[in-house]
C-alpha cells in the first residue's frame, strides 16, 4: 500500500537507507515486524535521525540532547584552541562566537525538544556548557561561580533561551497556519509563556513564489 502511494505521488525511497521506528513505550518489541518493502527488508531501530532531530522510540530526547551537548562542547573547544593567556581572539569576539555561532546551532529544533529542559540534571549540564563558555571569554579562575559569570556578562540561563527560542518559533509556526494546535507534548509552549504581544494580531505573511511573467523583454 505504501508503495503504490510512492508511486501516486511519484516519490521514491531506497529500501537499504530506511528505517523503521516503532514510538512506543512498550519494553517488549517482539511480534513487531518484519517489515518489507518491496522485496526488501526495512531494519527495525530504536532512534532515527530526521532533518537533524533524533527521534528514539519514546520521544524523551535523551539520545538528541547528548550530542546536543557533545555538539556544544566540541564547537567551544574549537574556540580554546585559539586562544591563551596573553594571545588569541579578544574577549568580544568570543562573545559574539557563543552568542551567534555556538548557541543558535545548540538551539536547532527546540521546538519539539524544548521539554527535556525542565530536567534538573539537563539544566545542570546545559549550564555547564554555558560557564565552558564564559570562562573563555573572561579568562576567569575555573573556581568561579557560573551565575556569576553569566551576570557579568548578561547571558540568560541557556535551558531559559532554548525555551524562549521554542516559543519563538511556536508563534511563527502559529502566524504561517502549521501549528497544530495540540495541548499536550512540546506543544505546550504555547501555554506555558503567556504574554499580550503573543497575541496580537500579526502583519506577517507567508512567502509565495510566482513564476510566470506577464510582460516580454
Amino acid at each position: 500500500m505504501v508503495g503504490n502511494w510512492f508511486d501516486e505521488v511519484g516519490f521514491t525511497v531506497n529500501p537499504t537507507k530506511a528505517v523503521v521506528v516503532a514510538f512506543t513505550r512498550r519494553r517488549q518489541m517482539e511480534g513487531i515486524g518484519p517489515f518489507l518493502f518491496r522485496d526488501s527488508s526495512i531494519e527495525l531501530k530504536s532512534e532515527v535521525k530526521y532533518l537533524g532531530v533524533i527521534l528514539d522510540r519514546v520521544l524523551n530526547w535523551g539520545p538528541h540532547l547528548e550530542r546536543v551537548i557533545a555538539r556544544g562542547k566540541w564547537s567551544l573547544m574549537q574556540c580554546r584552541r585559539v586562544i591563551g593567556g596573553p594571545w588569541g581572539l579578544k574577549p568580544r569576539l568570543l562573545y559574539w562566537l557563543y552568542v551567534s555561532v555556538v548557541r543558535p546551532a545548540l538551539m536547532y529544533g527546540a521546538v519539539v525538544w524544548w521539554p527535556k529542559t525542565e530536567a534538573k540534571t539537563v539544566v545542570a549540564r546545559l549550564a555547564g556548557i554555558q560557564r565552558m563558555a564564559c570562562l573563555a571569554i573572561t579568562g576567569a579562575f575555573p573556581s568561579a561561580p557560573g551565575a556569576a559569570l553569566d551576570c557579568c556578562l548578561n547571558l540568560a540561563p541557556l535551558d531559559i533561551v532554548i525555551r524562549a527560542m521554542a516559543r519563538k518559533s511556536a508563534y511563527c509556526l502559529q502566524q504561517t497556519g502549521f501549528w497544530s494546535g495540540c495541548s499536550g507534548g512540546h506543544c505546550r509552549i504555547g501555554t506555558l509563556i503567556q504574554e499580550d504581544v503573543l497575541h496580537m494580531i500579526s502583519d506577517q505573511m507567508p512567502q509565495k513564489f510566482s513564476f510566470v511573467k506577464p510582460f516580454r523583454i
